[in-house]
Protein backbone atom coordinates (compact mmCIF):
# COMPACT_ATOMS: atom_id res chain seq x y z
CA UNK A 1 0.00 0.00 0.00
CA UNK A 2 1.32 3.34 -1.14
CA UNK A 3 -0.10 6.49 0.96
CA UNK A 4 0.24 10.62 0.15
CA UNK A 5 -0.63 12.74 2.42
CA UNK A 6 -0.62 16.44 1.36
CA UNK A 7 2.06 17.95 4.23
CA UNK A 8 2.63 22.12 4.57
CA UNK A 9 5.80 22.98 3.03
CA UNK A 10 8.59 23.35 5.67
CA UNK A 11 8.10 26.43 8.02
CA UNK A 12 10.74 27.41 11.03
CA UNK A 13 8.62 26.25 13.53
CA UNK A 14 7.64 22.86 12.43
CA UNK A 15 9.92 19.91 13.99
CA UNK A 16 9.76 17.41 11.22
CA UNK A 17 10.78 14.41 13.74
CA UNK A 18 8.18 14.62 16.18
CA UNK A 19 5.76 15.44 13.34
CA UNK A 20 6.75 12.49 11.62
CA UNK A 21 6.23 9.94 14.18
CA UNK A 22 3.13 11.68 16.02
CA UNK A 23 1.39 11.75 12.26
CA UNK A 24 2.29 8.47 11.23
CA UNK A 25 0.71 6.71 14.36
CA UNK A 26 -2.49 8.85 13.68
CA UNK A 27 -2.54 8.34 10.05
CA UNK A 28 -2.33 4.45 10.59
CA UNK A 29 -5.17 4.53 13.33
CA UNK A 30 -7.17 6.42 11.61
CA UNK A 31 -7.17 4.42 8.89
CA UNK A 32 -8.14 0.98 10.88
CA UNK A 33 -10.86 2.73 12.54
CA UNK A 34 -12.45 3.84 8.78
CA UNK A 35 -12.16 -0.22 7.68
CA UNK A 36 -8.77 -0.97 7.40
CA UNK A 37 -8.43 -3.63 10.51
CA UNK A 38 -5.11 -4.85 11.30
CA UNK A 39 -3.62 -2.19 9.68
CA UNK A 40 -0.94 -2.01 11.73
CA UNK A 41 -0.08 -5.34 12.48
CA UNK A 42 0.38 -5.89 8.74
CA UNK A 43 2.64 -3.77 8.04
CA UNK A 44 6.13 -5.21 7.49
CA UNK A 45 8.09 -2.17 6.08
CA UNK A 46 7.07 1.32 6.27
CA UNK A 47 8.86 4.33 4.58
CA UNK A 48 8.33 8.27 5.72
CA UNK A 49 9.39 10.92 3.81
CA UNK A 50 8.62 14.32 5.17
CA UNK A 51 8.84 17.64 3.31
CA UNK A 52 12.46 18.04 5.37
CA UNK A 53 13.67 14.73 3.92
CA UNK A 54 12.35 15.95 0.01
CA UNK A 55 14.30 19.18 0.38
CA UNK A 56 17.32 17.32 1.87
CA UNK A 57 17.46 14.72 -1.25
CA UNK A 58 15.57 17.44 -3.76
CA UNK A 59 16.64 20.57 -3.37
CA UNK A 60 12.72 21.46 -4.16
CA UNK A 61 11.06 24.78 -2.93
CA UNK A 62 10.76 24.36 0.86
CA UNK A 63 10.16 20.92 0.75
CA UNK A 64 7.44 20.95 -1.55
CA UNK A 65 6.47 17.69 -4.25
CA UNK A 66 4.66 19.93 -6.22
CA UNK A 67 6.40 23.05 -6.54
CA UNK A 68 6.31 26.81 -5.66
CA UNK A 69 2.84 27.73 -4.74
CA UNK A 70 0.49 28.15 -7.27
CA UNK A 71 -2.40 30.08 -4.62
CA UNK A 72 -2.35 33.14 -6.55
CA UNK A 73 -4.37 34.08 -10.22
CA UNK A 74 -0.48 35.56 -11.37
CA UNK A 75 1.40 32.30 -10.35
CA UNK A 76 1.67 31.07 -13.43
CA UNK A 77 3.24 33.70 -15.08
CA UNK A 78 5.50 34.13 -12.53
CA UNK A 79 6.93 30.53 -12.80
CA UNK A 80 10.67 30.64 -14.60
CA UNK A 81 10.20 30.16 -17.85
CA UNK A 82 11.71 26.57 -19.91
CA UNK A 83 14.40 28.73 -21.09
CA UNK A 84 16.83 30.50 -18.87
CA UNK A 85 17.93 33.96 -20.84
CA UNK A 86 20.95 34.70 -18.85
CA UNK A 87 22.40 31.11 -20.00
CA UNK A 88 22.95 29.95 -23.25
CA UNK A 89 22.26 26.66 -23.09
CA UNK A 90 19.93 26.24 -20.20
CA UNK A 91 16.88 24.36 -20.09
CA UNK A 92 14.11 23.72 -17.01
CA UNK A 93 11.97 21.02 -16.34
CA UNK A 94 9.88 20.44 -13.20
CA UNK A 95 6.74 21.63 -11.13
CA UNK A 96 8.25 24.59 -10.11
CA UNK A 97 9.04 26.14 -14.00
CA UNK A 98 6.35 27.04 -16.39
CA UNK A 99 3.44 25.63 -17.00
CA UNK A 100 3.59 24.17 -13.06
CA UNK A 101 3.26 21.46 -10.59
CA UNK A 102 1.59 17.93 -10.83
CA UNK A 103 2.57 14.91 -13.52
CA UNK A 104 0.69 16.37 -16.43
CA UNK A 105 2.42 19.72 -16.10
CA UNK A 106 5.51 18.13 -15.30
CA UNK A 107 5.59 16.38 -18.48
CA UNK A 108 4.40 19.23 -20.74
CA UNK A 109 7.33 20.91 -19.45
CA UNK A 110 9.82 18.71 -20.33
CA UNK A 111 7.95 18.52 -23.96
CA UNK A 112 8.57 22.40 -23.87
CA UNK A 113 11.43 22.46 -23.37
CA UNK A 114 12.74 19.92 -25.91
CA UNK A 115 10.78 22.13 -28.11
CA UNK A 116 13.19 25.31 -27.56
CA UNK A 117 15.92 23.17 -27.58
CA UNK A 118 14.90 21.82 -30.89
CA UNK A 119 14.86 25.69 -32.20
CA UNK A 120 18.22 26.66 -30.92
CA UNK A 121 19.80 23.76 -32.52
CA UNK A 122 18.21 24.60 -36.15
CA UNK A 123 19.95 28.18 -35.87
Amino acid sequence: MFILVNAPYIHSYQNWPNLKQFYTTFLIEELEKRGLKGLNQSIETIEIITPLDFFDKYRSNRGSIYGTSSNSVFSAFLRPRNKEKTFKNLYMVGGSTHPGGGIPLVIQSAFNAIELLSRFEKH
